[in-house]
């Protein structure tokens, strides 16, 4: 009976792995929401106020020997914060901008 339980946890596990990892970022103001998930293909989606502006769709790029996006392995990421003073060129309503950010940089 043991045995069937391990099998059973097992089968679980690996099946929670098939779903995919999601790597989500926000706007400052909570507002914006960028996610992208990885499963066989690399998906990408974005909310604004709860409504959907980019449903989940498959970015990847076809190039003449193989397919960038298709089958994603994640290596590693980082995820981080932005916070500095942009001095624009050409001034409309302010000599300076204020960039705030979230920023996922994945590596594949």
């Amino acid at each position: 009976m043991s045995k069937l339980k391990i099998l059973m946890c097992l089968i679980l596990f690996s099946g929670i792995k098939l779903v995919g990892q999601e790597y989500a970022v926000q706007s400052p103001n909570g507002k914006t929401t960028v996610k992208v998930n990885l499963e066989k293909i690399l998906l990408i989606s974005i909310t604004h106020d709860g409504k959907v502006l980019l449903q989940p769709s498959v970015l990847s790029m076809e190039l003449s020997d193989r397919i960038l996006g298709d089958v994603p392995k994640l290596l590693k990421k980082e995820i981080s914060s932005v916070d500095k003073i942009l001095v624009p060129e050409v001034k409309v309503k302010a000599a300076k901008i204020r960039g705030k950010l979230q920023r996922i940089t994945p590596a594949f």
